[in-house]
């Protein structure tokens, strides 16, 4: 009786994992509302060519010019970055 009870008890402890597993699998993301408009920022940047070069200035990492539409100077590829 002892290894038969075992033995159900094993079967029903993996059926109950393998549904949990399954349920989980299943269930959709949801976005944050930061996130989708962090992809939808990311997005506006892809090809418009409206981004231009501002620079700025650490102590750890010396002049530095990035690509974005906060820029004022010459047009770039928006996200580039360049360490001086």
């Amino acid at each position: 009786m002892g290894k038969k009870f075992f033995g159900v008890i094993a079967f029903v402890a993996i059926a109950a994992a393998a549904g949990w597993n399954y349920q989980q699998n299943k269930q959709e993301v949801e976005l944050s509302d930061l996130a989708l408009e962090n992809v939808e920022a990311l997005a506006r940047g892809e090809g418009s060519g409206n981004c231009k070069w501002r620079t700025g200035h650490s102590s750890a990492t010396g002049w530095i010019a990035i690509c974005d539409s906060y820029g004022v100077g010459y047009s770039c590829t928006c996200g580039d970055i360049k360490y001086y």
